[in-house]
């Protein structure tokens, strides 16, 4: 089998049917759709069993979270390929036959494609360049430039190996489970190719996981993920810097998180912090992080510059 689509549904009873629609119609014929219900207490796994198409299975599961309920479909999943979808979201009928036709002809152990973002009926669309990168590249990418569209889990499609080989999985508990996992995908793979075309419409809804994740989780979690990339990465002193610059960003997120709530405590920690890092030579599109620096040195003319740009 070619594919293994795997996705995660935990209450979505109002969105799921749609989802997994739009994924029996795909263009495309070698696939699987493994629905991983995570203990929904609305109808959500009642619909699941609906489903007669064969190519669809569906599991049931107590309510583990969605690392858990992703894992547990990586484990059941067949392809040689695995991509994930959240089960509120929808796809283009040429999702897996274009990400995976890229793939194959690029050589690639990851594809990326652009996305929709759907809120308050609201449309924004985010597309990369069409690229090929060596994973080691396209980890210096996400880390240094901190794009959503890197780090996102459903606008790709992995070959499975990449889990299986390196014993990646997604870290239960975690609400943040794509800034903690994807760079080590794309530090595994040997190349990652990016094309243009929007694949993926993700819905943004309020009451969703993301949705509800308040600012300081948010500025933790960039924290937690460069850390942990510091430590994943040693023994690699290119990707390593790359970590730094990451926590770096990190840094800056917070410094301005604390400028906004008028927080000087955590002002003053998170620019020690920041200041401690070592970062080297920066140039090309790092230069803001080396006068970020030169502004922190002080302290006042920096929370000048941001309440002016």
């Amino acid at each position: 089998m070619k594919i293994s689509v795997v996705v995660a549904v935990y209450n979505i009873e109002k969105y799921i049917k749609d989802c997994v629609e739009s994924i029996l119609a795909q263009d495309f014929d070698d696939f699987e759709v493994i629905l991983v219900d995570d203990g929904s207490t609305d109808k959500s796994g009642a619909i699941c069993d609906k489903f007669t198409d064969k190519r669809v299975k569906v599991i049931h599961q107590k309510n583990l979270g969605l690392s858990e309920a992703r894992n547990n479909g990586l484990a059941a999943a067949k392809g040689d390929f695995i991509a994930f979808i959240d089960g509120d979201d929808t796809i283009s009928e040429h999702y897996l036959s274009k990400l995976y036709d890229a793939a194959r002809e690029n050589k690639a152990d990851i594809a990326v494609c652009g996305y929709e973002t759907v809120y308050n009926d609201k449309v924004k669309t985010t597309a990369p360049k069409q690229c090929v990168l060596s994973g080691s590249d396209a980890t210096w990418k996400l880390l240094t430039e901190q794009l959503d569209l890197d780090v996102l889990a459903w606008n790709k499609l992995y070959r499975r190996s990449l889990f299986t080989k390196n014993k990646i999985s997604y870290p239960a508990g975690e609400k943040n489970e794509d800034n903690l996992t994807t760079y080590k995908l794309y530090a595994k793979a040997k190349r990652v190719c990016f094309i243009e075309d929007l694949l993926y419409s993700y819905l943004k809804r309020s009451d969703s996981i993301t949705g509800q994740q308040n600012s300081e989780r948010r500025q933790a979690a960039k924290e937690q993920a460069a850390n942990e990339a510091l430590e994943y990465l040693r023994g690699d002193e290119k990707l390593s810097k790359a970590a730094r610059i990451a926590l770096a960003w990190a840094k800056i997120s917070w410094i301005n998180y604390a400028i906004e709530t008028k927080n000087s405590t955590l002002f003053a920690e998170k620019r020690a912090e920041y200041l401690e890092i070592k970062l080297g030579k920066l140039g090309g599109g790092l230069r803001k992080l080396a006068l970020y620096r030169i502004l922190l040195r002080f302290g006042w003319p920096y929370k000048v510059f941001r309440k002016l740009v």
